[in-house]
């Protein structure tokens, strides 16, 4: 549909576990996304489970604080 491969995915519903993380790897992706709600690590970070945040309707000081919040 859009001429270029898709690098990322991202779980349905969040839902990953040793088995779907295994097949995305498998099908070439570079990186897939569930929907735990806290910021990429610096360090140490699995690219086939990485975390994302929802962004809501707020300020930017709320959107500070969310991207700096530890992991829940």
């Amino acid at each position: 549909i859009t001429g270029r491969a898709i690098a990322g995915f991202a779980y349905p519903h969040g839902a990953v576990d040793g088995h779907s993380r295994a097949a995305v790897e498998e099908c070439g992706f570079a990186w897939a996304c569930s929907t735990q709600p806290c910021p990429v690590p610096r360090r140490g970070y699995d690219r086939y489970a990485l975390p994302r945040i929802p962004v809501r309707d707020c300020d930017g000081e709320a959107f500070e604080r969310a991207l700096g919040a530890a992991c829940t």
